[in-house]
């Protein structure tokens, strides 16, 4: 079987629970270093936005804080804030290598 020639690093943002939770991608990076850098500063960023506890922002002021979130130009928060995590994905570069991974 033919191996995936390394891994992509794709940080995705997250709001809400259960039935109204949304997820969305924010940015991908070659390693994985950089990608968990990006997620700190973004984190800092909704902190410094007053996003980490939006329940006390009304929602006017909710709309404007999420522009302010410029590391994450989807940012969306409902009332229990944003948060940030890591997926690892393999890259296959050509069809003939993505078939060598399927099995039938």
């Amino acid at each position: 079987m033919s191996q995936a020639k390394g891994m992509l690093y794709i940080v995705f943002g997250a709001t809400g629970e259960y039935s109204d939770r949304s997820e969305w991608p924010v940015t991908a990076y070659w390693h994985e270093e950089a990608a968990k850098r990006h997620i700190t500063a973004v984190s800092a960023q909704v902190l410094a936005a007053g996003l980490k506890n939006p329940d006390r922002l009304d929602y006017s002021r909710r709309e404007e804080a999420q522009k302010e979130v410029t590391l994450d130009k989807h940012c969306r928060s409902d009332y229990n804030g944003v948060s940030y995590y890591l997926v690892e994905v393999n890259i296959v570069h050509s069809m003939e290598e993505y078939e060598g991974l399927v099995e039938d």
